[in-house]
């Protein structure tokens, strides 16, 4: 019980870091993104129309550039300057839409489950109800199949249980997931307490043998 707790709560503080970094650094990028027209919208939903922007305003802002500073004989003073006025009008516009649009493109409301499965299947791996704990847990996959954690705890409870194959599958499955990247640790620890249990039961079985 004193290791399962420990693994949970480990796992718990380095899943929280690695949350907090991530929403942290994502937070300032994303508000980053509002700030050069049609960018936003272009990154996150993927609008043509938002790409078109993007494209008009930098041609726009870098010919207004050089009509300035390297060859301002290309037109007359109020012409560039009225262009100066137009374009800094139209960033502004295009800043405030974008971060009034923002919690759109995010998906700002998000459905949420009635049942928070992963949480439950946490309680029942504490207590040492490997198996409840296991049919929570797989609910939660059908639910979410890219919850690594999930995944990662249900691997563990088949470890717990011997049931190698199935760890060792459970494992392989979660190595090609794209959302596995952060957990290549925690995957290759799982992989490694694996190996080691098993050739432990290996050598277990072999000196029974020769016992007898």
């Amino acid at each position: 019980m004193d290791e399962a707790f420990g693994d949970l709560e480990t796992e718990a503080v380095r899943n929280f870091i690695r949350t907090y970094k991530a929403t942290m650094s994502n937070a300032t990028y994303i508000r980053c993104l509002c700030f050069v027209p049609g960018l936003a919208p272009a990154w996150l939903v993927g609008q043509p129309f938002a790409l078109l922007e993007l494209l008009a305003f930098t041609l726009t802002f870098n010919s207004l550039l050089i009509a300035t500073w390297v060859w301002p004989q290309w037109g007359p003073a109020w012409l560039i300057w009225s262009g100066w006025l137009f374009c800094f009008l139209f960033w502004c516009v295009s800043a405030i839409h974008a971060m009034l649009r923002l919690p759109k493109w995010l998906g700002a409301t998000p459905k949420v489950p009635t049942r928070d499965f992963f949480v439950e299947a946490q309680r029942e791996y504490l207590k040492g109800n490997w198996f409840d704990a296991e049919g929570l847990l797989t609910k939660r996959l059908t639910e979410c199949p890219d919850d690594i954690q999930a995944a990662l705890l249900l691997a563990g409870i088949l470890r717990r249980t011997k049931r190698w194959n199935q760890c060792s599958t459970c494992l392989m499955q979660i190595r090609l997931r794209e959302a596995a990247a952060p957990w290549l640790l925690e995957i290759e620890r799982e992989q490694q307490l694996l190996q080691r249990e098993l050739d432990e039961e290996t050598m277990e079985e072999e000196d029974e043998f020769a016992a007898s």
